[in-house]
């Protein structure tokens, strides 16, 4: 049960990353094997459309938010959407991320996640528990990989186009055929020197044999580089050490406590 519990909660504390990933990672080498077997996925290859300029400027422009190096805090609104489960785009959620070093911080709406010191702890505000134990080593991916930008581009169709509104402008990968992942934009500032949303369309089995069309919505509005995870939440604040027992703090003492190691 504990590593279920881990298993889910990690994931919780991953979601943001998992969503700028989502919006890049898109299963990366895994349709550009399963090509060559599969006939249809051949019959989408064509030729592909786009202006190597804009490339390395995509290319250049994802690497400002890489997250696995990010120094200091990220905020903004993030939403997802799933056919499996709803036809809607899910609510806009306010999201922040902390990190220095191994360190780190994320909230996403009424949840936040404390991994830092040696200690982990995922707070959920809506259920009133509090998960945690030791630190543990999360994973960041990066926002687009070297594989989609070449491996992609040169074998399985997609064109790449640019569009201007008002001072921002967005490059827009794009294969509404594609297996997988069908759809990625990111949309900068040049005047400001920084990227203000990230947006996805991917595809993904959806567990009843079927497919299911996700997008992720990635807005981002707010980037503090002297921010560090201690600014957002400190351990002592959460729980305590009393006659040699771990409980929830004064301010949480109506939470659920749950350890994991």
């Amino acid at each position: 049960m504990k590593k279920n519990i881990l298993r889910k909660r990690l994931v919780m504390t991953a979601v943001l990353a998992l969503a700028v990933a989502a919006a890049a990672a898109y299963r990366t080498a895994l349709p550009l094997k399963k090509a060559i077997k599969n006939t249809d996925q051949a019959k989408v290859k064509a030729k592909p459309s786009y202006d190597v300029a804009q490339l390395d400027t995509l290319r250049a422009w994802a690497k400002t938010i890489d997250l696995s190096s990010l120094n200091g805090a990220l905020k903004g609104r993030f939403s997802v959407q799933d056919s499996s489960i709803s036809p809607e785009q899910g609510p806009m959620v306010d999201y922040l991320i902390c990190r220095k070093g191994q360190d780190c911080y994320f909230r996403y709406g009424s949840t936040e996640t404390l991994n830092a010191r040696g200690i982990y702890i995922y707070i959920d505000h809506a259920q009133q528990k509090i998960v945690w134990g030791r630190q543990k080593a999360i994973e960041t991916p990066s926002v687009i990989s070297q594989e989609m930008l070449d491996g992609a581009m040169t074998g399985e169709g997609y064109s790449l186009t640019t569009s201007q509104e008002g001072k921002v402008r967005t490059l827009r990968l794009l294969n509404p055929r594609h297996a997988s992942c069908q759809e990625y934009a990111l949309t900068f500032d040049p005047v400001l020197s920084q990227v203000v949303r990230v947006f996805a369309r991917v595809k993904d089995a959806d567990g009843n044999g079927g497919q299911a069309t996700k997008t992720v919505d990635l807005k981002l509005n707010g980037y503090d580089p002297k921010a560090k995870p201690s600014d957002y939440l400190q351990q002592d604040r959460v729980i305590a050490v009393r006659n040699g027992i771990t409980v929830p703090a004064a301010g949480f003492r109506n939470y659920q406590l749950i350890n994991i190691d």
